[in-house]
């Protein structure tokens, strides 16, 4: 999580509780500066409306998340142990598994063997476990679709949408992760100037006590000469 989000979320549990933010800086590693700029950007305008727009984005999006280029149901379907399970020693789930696997495994063999250049996957798949019509390749291993656009033009096109959604929801992604990170480093400079005007605050007013100081010792030097 973002440290301008893990700010967001303070903000909004202090709010939760009835407590004013700006009273209380919720975190013990943040100056109270830093805190008070903090809430500054929270309770912007421009801020509020863009994260209520996030927020509705984010629930029209197909999958949770996103990490990366992967999807977290990509990575949940390369993690599926559809073959064996680990819990008992590598074995497989059934001897139907079992049969199959030893089954494309003596075909890629005897291709081996007949021929010199590697044989194709697919046409092991497709040999060993049948042709199974409306199978998405990408839920699992399984045998590559023939695509018949003719016959069925509806489910093509369905698929075909559901590709263009999932490309335009990377790119929302995608700005959406430019955007935060451009607001975080604008979140940080004003942070910075606003310690930079605190810092020349302080300087200014130290220079004035030395120089009221001084003041005072020069007339306390005059007033010490007249009296001697």
């Amino acid at each position: 999580m973002r440290w301008r989000n893990i700010l967001h979320q303070e903000y909004k549990k202090l709010v939760d509780q009835g407590i004013n933010p700006r009273e209380v800086c919720p975190r013990p590693d943040l100056s109270m500066a830093k805190w008070q700029v903090a809430c500054d950007f929270i309770q912007d305008e421009k801020y509020q409306e863009k994260s209520r727009i996030n927020s509705q984005n984010r629930y029209k999006m197909l999958f949770d998340r996103t990490s990366a280029k992967t999807t977290s149901l990509s990575r949940y379907r390369k993690m599926r142990d559809v073959h064996i399970s680990k819990k008992r020693g590598g074995e497989f789930v059934n001897s139907i598994a079992q049969s199959t696997h030893e089954n494309m495994v003596a075909m890629q063999s005897e291709l081996i063997d007949e021929n010199e250049d590697q044989p194709s996957e697919d046409v092991i798949m497709r040999s060993a476990l049948g042709h199974r019509s409306g199978y998405v390749k990408g839920m699992g291993h399984g045998v590559e679709v023939v695509k018949n656009r003719q016959s069925c033009p509806s489910v093509v096109g369905n698929v075909e949408l559901k590709e263009k959604l999932l490309e335009l929801d990377r790119a929302n992604d995608k700005i959406l992760n430019l955007t935060e990170a451009y607001e975080e480093q604008r979140m940080t400079l004003e942070i910075q100037k606003k310690e930079m005007d605190v810092s020349k605050e302080q300087n200014r007013t130290y220079s004035e006590k030395i120089d009221i100081l001084q003041s005072q010792m020069a007339l306390n030097a005059t007033i010490s000469a007249k009296a001697s």
